[in-house]
């Protein structure tokens, strides 16, 4: 019985290849959207595709870092064989949707900022309204033409800014 399962083994392995293969990430070529993985150190395969089909990048795009390990699969287009990226373990980059929006945003670092801002603004508010003119006749004050502006501006928070669905 062993003998007739390996006789079924080996024939299945000689007609369907490996389907999916273990490398290192080599190199990337950005615009082409392709990398260069090494099997063993010894073999190199060249235009491995990031994404199965790069006219259908879609709305994600991840970069491997050059000299991780990665997972790539097969695809038979005919009588060509199209290798393509599964998995790395390690990232250099990630695009959405082209990249066109820049880099995203550090939220901590954002919310400072508008705390910043705000305080100067509130401070700016409570100055204006606490402010008075000295009659130069009789150096006494004078009353403001205006109720004096007191509305101050709420600090901002993460909440207000932050995309529960998407995490950096």
């Amino acid at each position: 019985m062993n003998n007739i399962k390996d006789i079924l083994s080996k024939n299945i392995q000689e007609k369907i290849p490996d389907q999916v293969l273990v490398g290192k990430v080599k190199t990337i070529d950005k615009p082409n959207q392709t990398c260069v993985v090494s099997l063993d150190g010894e073999l190199d395969i060249p235009k491995v595709r990031l994404v199965p089909n790069p006219e259908n990048a879609g709305e994600c795009l991840f970069y491997p870092m050059p000299g991780s390990d990665c997972l790539i699969g097969l695809i038979s287009e005919g009588s060509a064989t199209k290798y393509y990226l599964i998995s790395a373990n390690e990232y250099s980059s990630i695009e959405f949707f082209g990249g066109y929006l820049g880099g995203m945003v550090k939220l901590h670092n954002l919310v400072q900022k508008l705390n910043n801002i705000e305080s100067i603004i509130n401070q700016f508010v409570m100055a204006f309204g606490l402010h008075t003119h000295n009659d130069t006749a009789t150096l006494v004050p004078t009353t403001p033409p205006v109720m004096p502006f007191t509305n101050t501006l709420t600090p901002t928070i993460a909440q207000d800014l932050e995309n529960e669905k998407l995490k950096q």
